[in-house]
């Protein structure tokens, strides 16, 4: 295509320009593994420090289920990059495609004591702890990282995605209700907490929640729609 063409000029008047090779890799990433391969082998080749690159091996060593060469980069990316949220993740992904599970979890945990919004990394951990009593202390887990880490209000969304089934529907909603009283200066606790009152039926509650949310964020299009699905979900017309 067009902007394909226009990339790849981009690229000889620049060949090591990181930006424009990252964005060659991520739309090669979308095409097929091979050109996906050849994208990071020419990334690597110039930057044979940088963790992105070994993580985005590592992701697809595992498409392609080489799973030795997986845990090779991913590795590699948390020796260059131990401070990044994606270098633990990843690694815990794989070890977890691996069906290492025990050593998957400390990675993932690590994940989100860095970044509790990281969602991949949670949904793994989750997937990597299929027992009824590990995946609640999980949750539990990410529960505190996301008060400790204070501005994490979009991983209430991952949280409420992965407490259904796991956690009492009651428990759920009353979380969510403490993060909203106590964070009132963010929008997503507020957006979290009517979501769920909808799921359970509970309009009432939820047009209360979101009337106060819209009053303290009005300029937040997200509470909008929660306040459409409402709408929807209990049949109203207008």
């Amino acid at each position: 295509t067009a902007v394909r063409a226009h990339l790849a000029a981009q690229l000889e008047r620049c060949p090591r320009h990181h930006g424009l090779l990252r964005l060659q890799v991520e739309w090669a990433r979308a095409q097929d593994h091979e050109s996906a391969a050849a994208a990071l082998d020419r990334m690597l080749a110039l930057y044979p420090g940088d963790a992105w690159t070994r993580r985005e091996r590592a992701l697809l060593a595992v498409e392609r289920q080489s799973l030795d060469v997986a845990l090779d980069e991913a590795r590699q990316a948390l020796a260059l990059e131990p401070w990044a949220p994606a270098s633990p993740g990843v690694l815990g992904y794989v070890l977890t495609e691996a069906g290492r599970l025990e050593e998957a979890r400390p990675l993932l945990r690590r994940a989100l004591e860095l970044a509790a919004d990281y969602g991949s990394a949670a949904h793994n951990l989750l997937a990597a702890s299929p027992g009824e009593a590990e995946g609640r202390a999980e949750l539990d887990f990410l529960l505190a990282q996301i008060e400790r880490q204070g501005q994490a209000g979009d991983a209430l969304f991952t949280y409420r995605t992965l407490a259904r089934g796991r956690v009492p529907p009651a428990e759920t909603l009353a979380e969510l209700k403490r993060f909203a009283e106590a964070r009132t200066d963010l929008w997503q606790p507020f957006s979290a907490l009517a979501l769920e009152a909808i799921d359970q039926g509970r309009f009432a509650e939820a047009e209360d929640v979101l009337n106060e949310a819209l009053r303290r964020f009005p300029l937040i299009l997200a509470l909008r729609l929660d306040l459409a699905l409402l709408a929807r979900r209990r049949g109203d017309p207008e």
